[in-house]
């Protein structure tokens, strides 16, 4: 299809690209230049190319935001599932909240796992690299904003009816007594970057102190930047390594490390 371009040399795209947008003599289109000179003279445009390069800058948009958004599950596998968000982004089984403990050494993909394809899931964009088409999302930091949001407009609440609902002392002598953790778990935040000691080494991956009695996991798929078979031959008991975190479940007293994201921002 000819496409006019003012006063520079015609251009022509692809009716395979011009049929899936339905486009008709007139329309203003916005493409990217595949060849400056295609075999008959005329500059060579691509919609898809344009229209991926601004879904990645949508996915950067988001992360820098922290936005959480809503998305379908379209296929699942053995690492974790994969959403539409225009583009194909990828929830590692570390951050999924919606299914409980995983049998890392079962066959194939685990029943529970399959069953949340064709299901919309709530997430966060953690990690976007258009160069190697990498995009990570985590269902888990989505569900912790939501409810650092809803425990912030509850406080707010509070506040605007402290004179009808003032806190008991006892509330505050609690609170002194929570113990390392619990404090570490409050005051930690989603994408910090920490040393962590490894104290475990499993099949699945590895657990780290990160404080005085607060440890995490890091998940065979956040141990490096490569596939890890056996968590062993990466990472050894008392080896001190830089982990990110990716989410932090004060419900349930989890937390989420990476040592492959720590890395790519050092």
């Amino acid at each position: 299809m000819p496409v006019d371009l003012d006063e520079r040399p015609g251009g022509v795209l692809a009716l395979r690209e011009a049929g899936a947008d339905q486009l008709g003599v007139g329309d203003a289109i916005t493409a990217t230049v595949v060849q400056p000179e295609g075999p008959d003279g005329r500059v060579v445009l691509s919609l898809r190319r344009s229209r991926s390069r601004r879904q990645w800058s949508e996915m950067e948009e988001l992360q820098r935001s922290g936005k959480i958004i809503d998305a379908p599950v379209i296929d699942a596998n053995r690492g974790g599932v994969v959403l539409d968000v225009g583009l194909r982004g990828f929830i590692p089984l570390s951050q999924l909240g919606s299914i409980g403990a995983i049998d890392t050494n079962q066959a194939g993909v685990p029943d529970h796992v399959c069953a949340l394809v064709g299901r919309s899931l709530r997430v966060r964009v953690i990690e976007v690299d258009p160069k190697r088409d990498r995009l990570i999302l985590s269902e888990k930091a989505a569900t912790q904003q939501l409810r650092r949001e809803r425990k912030a407009q509850g406080a707010a609440a509070q506040r605007s009816h402290g004179h009808r609902d003032r806190p008991r002392p006892g509330l505050s002598m609690k609170r002194l007594a929570d113990d390392p953790k619990d404090r570490f778990m409050r005051d930690v935040q989603v994408g910090q970057t920490l040393a962590a000691t490894v104290t475990r080494v499993m099949p699945y991956g590895a657990f780290a102190k990160v404080a005085d009695g607060v440890e995490g996991l890091v998940h065979v798929s956040e141990l490096a930047g490569h596939r890890v078979a056996d968590p062993s031959a990466v990472v050894r008991v008392g080896d001190v390594v830089p982990v990110k975190v990716v989410s932090v479940d004060t419900e349930r007293r989890c937390l989420s490390l990476s040592a492959r994201l720590a890395d790519r921002s050092s």
